[in-house]
C-alpha cells in the first residue's frame, strides 16, 4: 500500500520476494514523481516484507528508514517452536490450494511455506515505534497503533488530518475470519474486540486494508465496525449461555447461528475461518477439555472404540458399503465419518483410507469457503498417502534455519520414557562453527538444555550447526555422522550413546491415518 504525502511516499509492505520489491520500486518511479521516504513493516510475515532490501537498492537510497513495531522479531520461547511449525504446516494445508493440483509438490511446498513463515532473520527495522507513537513522514503526521494480533507486532496507521486509517493485513471485511481453522489463541476474539473498539474511537472517513476494498464514508465504516463487534460479542455470549446449560463443545458448535440482521450484511461470509470455531475456542478457554459428562472422564481409546463399533455394525465391509451408499446419496459428511471408523480401527486399511479420501474430496468439492475447501482436499491426500504431512513439516524447518539451542530444545519432545527408563545422563555439546557450548541432562525421562557445558559431564560431542540440523531432522544418524567424521565424541562415548538411545525418531505426522 502506498501513502502519498506532500514530500514523498510511505510504503506499507514491500512484497513477498526480491523480484516483487524491484517491481514495486519500478512501478512507483513510473507513477509518482516523488521519492520513497519510509517503508513500514506492518505485518511480520514473509509475503509482506521480503522485498524490502531489493526495493531499497532499486531506490538507490540506503538511508530510507524501515519502521516496525517495537516487538518485531520477538517469538515465543524455544519450547513452543515445535508447535509453531505444526501450525505453519496446518496453515499450508488451508492456503496451498495447489498442493492438491500440482505435480511438482516440492516447489509448491517451498512457495506455500515461504508465505506462511515469519520473515527471514536479515529483515530488520532501522526504527521501531510503540503503540500510540506519532511520527512525521513525507510531510504527513502519522499515529502508529498496534493491532494486537500476530505476536503484537502488527501495525496500523492513523492519519488524523485526513480522517484515514490503514491496516496492513490483520483486518478482513468479514467477521468469519477472526478464528482461523489452523488454530488460534483463545484470546484472539478479545484482541479483535480491542482493535475494533479502538478503530471505533477514531473519526474516520476512510478505512483501508490489504484484505478488503477501502471503505469510504463515516456511516459505512461505523456500520461495519458495529456489525463486527456485535458478531464477536454474540458468538462469545451465546457460547457461554450454552456452556452454562452443560452443553459439550461439539453440540454448541451446531447450536449457534448468527442473527439474520448480521447474516444479511456484507461482512458475514466466512472466508478465513468460521463462526463455530469461535464457540469451540471459548469453550476450551473457559471450561477446558472436560465436557462435564462423566462418561468422558476415561473414554475408550479411539481405536478400540472403532473396532467395537464396527463389530456392532456388522463388520468392516458393511460399514464401507454404508459409507459408499451415503456418498452416492449426497451425504459425504456421514460417509467420511463411517470411513474414519475403519481407518481408526486399522490405519493401514487401504479400503478404509480410499473411502475416507473419496468422501473428503466430495466435501471439498461442495465447500464454498476456499480455505476449508483446500483443507478437505489436502486431507483427502493425507488419508490416501499422496501427501506426506511429515514432508511439509520438515520443509518448514529447512526453510527457517534454527540456531543450535532451539534444535537441542526440540529434542525434549522426542524423549521416549520406555527407552529412557531410570537413567541419568549428562553430556556436553560444543558447536564447531559458532563456539557455543551446551549441557544436556536426562533425568526421570525429562531432557533439560543448559547453556554452557555442565561441570559433572562425563562425555560430550562436537559438531557443526548443519550437522546438528541433519541429526535432529532425522536425515542422518549419530553413527553415520561419527563415521563421516562430522561429530567428534569426547570423554566416555557410552554416555553419549546412552542419552541418544532415549531420543525417539521424528514422529510421522498425519491427521487422517490414525
Amino acid at each position: 500500500m502506498v501513502i502519498e504525502g506532500p514530500d514523498g511516499l510511505v510504503l506499507l509492505g514491500s512484497g513477498r520476494s526480491p523480484e516483487q520489491g524491484r517491481a514495486i520500486a519500478r512501478t512507483l518511479a513510473a507513477r509518482f514523481d516523488k521519492p520513497v521516504e519510509a517503508v513500514i513493516l506492518g505485518e511480520p510475515v514473509s509475503s509482506h516484507c521480503t522485498g524490502v532490501e531489493a526495493l531499497l537498492k532499486e531506490q538507490r537510497n540506503e538511508h530510507i528508514p524501515v519502521i516496525a513495531h517495537e516487538s518485531w522479531g520477538r517469538h515465543p520461547e524455544a519450547p513452543l517452536r515445535e508447535i509453531i511449525y505444526l501450525k505453519v504446516t496446518m496453515a499450508t494445508l488451508q492456503y496451498g490450494s495447489e498442493l492438491w493440483e500440482t505435480d511438482d509438490l516440492p516447489q509448491m511446498l517451498r512457495r506455500a511455506l515461504t508465505d506462511s513463515l515469519p520473515p527471514a532473520p536479515h529483515i530488520a527495522p532501522t526504527v521501531t515505534v510503540r503503540h500510540g507513537e506519532e511520527v512525521s513522514l513525507a510531510g504527513l503526521r502519522i499515529r502508529c497503533f498496534s493491532t494486537g494480533l500476530f505476536f503484537d507486532a502488527s501495525l496500523g496507521l492513523h492519519l488524523p488530518q485526513y480522517r484515514t486509517a490503514v491496516i496492513a493485513n490483520d483486518f478482513h471485511a468479514t467477521p468469519g475470519n477472526f478464528m482461523a481453522i489452523e488454530g488460534a489463541r483463545a484470546e484472539v476474539s478479545a484482541s479483535w474486540h480491542a482493535l475494533l473498539t479502538h478503530l471505533s474511537t477514531m473519526d474516520l472517513q476512510r478505512l483501508a486494508s490489504t484484505r478488503m476494498e477501502p471503505l469510504l464514508g463515516t456511516r459505512r465504516i461505523r456500520d461495519m465496525l458495529s456489525t463486527y463487534l456485535d458478531a464477536i460479542d454474540y458468538l462469545h455470549d451465546q457460547t457461554v449461555r450454552h456452556i452454562l446449560s452443560g452443553a459439550p463443545a461439539d453440540e454448541i458448535a451446531h447450536q449457534i447461528t448468527l442473527p439474520e440482521e448480521v447474516l444479511k450484511g456484507p461482512f458475514s461470509r466466512p472466508l478465513h475461518g468460521n463462526f463455530t470455531g469461535s464457540a469451540l475456542q471459548h469453550h476450551s478457554r473457559y471450561v477446558g477439555w472436560f465436557s462435564g459428562n462423566a462418561v468422558d472422564l476415561a473414554p475408550t481409546p479411539r481405536a478400540e472404540h472403532a473396532r467395537r463399533s464396527i463389530a456392532l455394525m456388522g463388520g468392516q465391509e458393511r460399514v464401507l458399503a454404508a459409507s459408499a451408499e451415503a456418498l452416492d446419496g449426497g451425504d459425504p459428511q456421514w460417509a467420511a465419518e463411517l470411513a474414519r471408523l475403519v481407518v481408526a480401527a486399522g490405519p493401514e486399511d487401504e479400503a478404509g483410507r480410499a473411502a475416507l479420501s473419496r468422501a473428503l474430496h466430495a466435501l471439498g468439492d461442495q465447500e464454498s469457503n476456499p480455505l476449508r475447501r483446500n483443507w478437505y482436499h489436502c486431507a483427502a491426500m493425507d488419508a490416501s498417502g499422496d501427501l506426506r504431512l511429515s514432508d511439509v513439516r520438515d520443509a518448514v524447518k529447512r526453510l527457517f534455519p534454527l540456531p543450535a539451542h532451539v534444535l537441542l530444545e526440540n529434542l525434549r519432545f522426542r524423549v521416549i520414557p520406555e527407552q529412557a527408563g531410570d537413567r541419568t545422563v549428562s553430556i556436553g555439546v560444543e558447536m564447531s562453527d559458532t563456539g557455543e557450548q551446551f549441557g544436556l541432562l536426562l533425568r526421570n525421562s525429562v531432557l533439560r538444555v543448559h547453556e554452557g557445558v555442565p561441570p559433572e559431564w562425563l562425555a560430550g560431542m562436537r559438531l557443526s550447526t548443519e550437522a546438528l540440523t541433519r541429526l535432529v531432522l532425522g536425515e542422518v544418524s549419530l553413527t553415520e555422522l561419527v563415521s563421516q567424521h562430522e561429530v567428534e565424541i569426547q570423554g566416555v562415548p557410552d554416555a553419549v550413546e546412552e542419552l541418544w538411545e532415549a531420543i525417539g525418531p521424528r514422529p510421522e505426522l498425519s491427521f487422517h491415518r490414525r
